[in-house]
């Protein structure tokens, strides 16, 4: 029977509602259905749950059953050992709210290219780091810099918050949230970084090389991360609503993921212009990052809205079309 239990029982007040009409467990066991495992079993409970009243009867039952059979906070492993169940329930929506503001303006050519030169020294193949590229102003924005310095802020909050699992929710959260003032704008030291992974070139030689790949990893490498996963291309000018990238995010793995999004062109860095988001769903967390707006702590049944709200809203201000997800890791 526990294979047919879902993995999050907690619902919002909207949800709680909502199941007097429609249960929010039936959904939920239609998005489990669209997987391999098990899916015909949680296709009928759907099917009974999505019911008028009777669905509603069985929902009550299930979530009776579920407190009884399934103890809180169950791990679920995943392909890279992670740290023991965090559970982060939706407290508020915004951890923190932040912009680029301040993102361009001079830089300290000393630092970008002391910066440059340990980019350059620890590169992946097909990349390089111009020093000729160096100038002495930015003007494009700080995403790539903003989000990987969020994504090592995470890890070593998640570091810090299960040295002590019996408080290690509330301690993640007080830990991203206390994150709040340092990306409330941009600085110089974040221009500096930016102005440096600004000065990235790919090598093409014919080899089989994935270059998208490597010019993520030779940027992370200033934090010592490292990509165990890369997902596929997605064409976000061809998506037209959140379903149409729903199994995308239901096949990515749990982990923290830097994700680009592009308009590529035949230049020395393959692309027009970029901006860099960040997207967290592991251990029932769920955060979608964007330098331009904040952290948004994000539910389980709401992580396709969100992304395909974040992928519109980039494709409309900077026309970028091509979205990828890397996950990455502490080395």
């Amino acid at each position: 029977m526990e294979n047919y239990l879902l993995d999050n029982y907690s619902l919002s007040k909207r949800e709680v509602l909502q199941s007097l009409f429609v249960s929010e467990y039936g959904l939920r066991h239609w998005a489990h259905s669209k997987k391999q495992t098990y899916k015909w079993g949680h296709r009928i409970i759907a099917v009974i749950e999505l019911c008028p009243l009777i669905g509603l009867i069985a929902t009550i039952i299930e979530g009776l059953a579920a407190s009884c059979l399934r103890p809180k906070n169950t791990e679920h492993p995943s392909s890279h050992n992670p740290p023991p169940q965090i559970t982060l329930t939706k407290k508020r929506e915004w951890l923190f709210k932040g912009t680029q503001a301040g993102c361009n303006g001079p830089v300290s050519i000393a630092k970008v290219e002391s910066i440059r030169a340990k980019l350059d020294a620890h590169r992946p193949n097909g990349i390089q780091f111009n020093q000729q590229k160096i100038v002495p102003s930015l003007e494009e924005g700080t995403c790539t810099a903003m989000s990987l310095e969020f994504l090592d802020s995470y890890f070593q909050a998640r570091r810090l918050s299960i040295e002590k699992p019996n408080a290690q929710s509330d301690m993640l959260v007080d830990h991203l949230v206390k994150l709040g003032p340092n990306f409330s704008s941009s600085s110089q030291e974040m221009r500096n970084r930016q102005a440096a992974f600004n000065t990235i070139e790919v090598q093409l030689d014919g080899s089989a090389i994935d270059y998208s790949r490597n010019k993520i990893q030779s940027l992370a490498n200033y934090h010592s991360l490292v990509i165990n996963y890369s997902s596929s291309e997605i064409d976000v000018d061809k998506v037209d609503d959140e379903s149409s990238i729903t199994k995308e995010v239901e096949a990515l793995p749990e982990g923290a993921f830097l994700i680009r999004i592009l308009k590529p062109e035949n230049n020395e860095k393959l692309e027009n212009r970029g901006h860099t988001l960040v997207y967290i769903k592991e251990h029932g967390l769920g955060l979608f990052y964007d330098p331009n707006y904040g952290v948004r702590n994000i539910s389980p049944s709401e992580h396709p809205k969100i992304l395909f709200e974040g992928f519109k809203s980039c494709f409309q201000s900077f026309q970028v079309n091509k979205a990828r997800f890397y996950r990455l890791q502490p080395t």
